[in-house]
């Protein structure tokens, strides 16, 4: 299972105003809606619901009182009331990212081997060093095709990099430069440290040296 367009979510929820709210919430994540519990891969629901949901997929139970944190009750994860569209939307990605692992044959290590960078395949975000970092539809391309050409050693040149978002080199301008200098500022300043590195006569490459 992998967190892509295939992953189905059902909601049950007697507050259809909140349902709602996670419906477009997890569309804005990469996820489908299911039409129904069989079909859905994970169930996010009310406690009150719980007791009717019988099969073994992987369950998600809101509950209004008693709880600051997700908590794991074997398939059961327990979470709490958000009202917070961006709070809501933070939690879920970093909540399925635990549950829907990315798997590693997606991933490329900086070049101290410390931190995991992946493009996420719902292509709004990344897991840089375990934390979900949204991106827009160019950082996203253009940290895809980092990653890609890191996986065979190599680099990106601007050329590569403005056809990968529809940049025409020869009408010059710096807008590469730019939107590297965005996708930098984003996954680098948490972290504390160069991820995408200036290779010179060649372009960019998250690899040193």
């Amino acid at each position: 299972m992998t967190m892509n367009q295939e992953l189905k979510a059902a909601l049950l929820f007697g507050d259809r105003e909140y349902s709602e709210m996670l419906r477009y919430e997890l569309s804005f994540c990469g996820f489908e809606i299911a039409k129904n519990e069989n079909e859905a891969d994970i169930i996010l629901t009310e406690e009150e619901f719980l007791p009717y949901i019988s099969n073994e997929k992987i369950v998600i139970a809101f509950m209004k009182y008693g709880f600051d944190n997700p908590e794991r009750d074997g398939k059961t994860l327990v979470f709490p009331y958000v009202f917070s569209s961006s709070e809501l939307r933070k939690r879920l990605k970093d909540l399925f990212m635990e549950i829907v692992r990315v798997p590693s044959e997606n991933a490329v290590f900086s070049h101290d081997d410390k931190i995991e960078i992946i493009a996420l395949p719902d292509k709004k975000s990344a897991l840089i060093g375990g934390e979900t970092i949204d991106l827009s539809s160019t950082e996203w391309k253009m940290l895809s095709i980092l990653t890609k050409a890191a996986k065979e050693g190599n680099g990106v040149s601007r050329e590569e990099m403005g056809a990968a978002i529809g940049h025409d080199a020869s009408k010059g301008g710096n807008i590469v430069d730019v939107y590297i200098c965005r996708l930098r500022k984003k996954i680098e300043i948490p972290h504390g440290r160069r991820l995408i590195f200036t290779v010179r006569g060649v372009g960019y490459s998250l690899m040193k040296g």
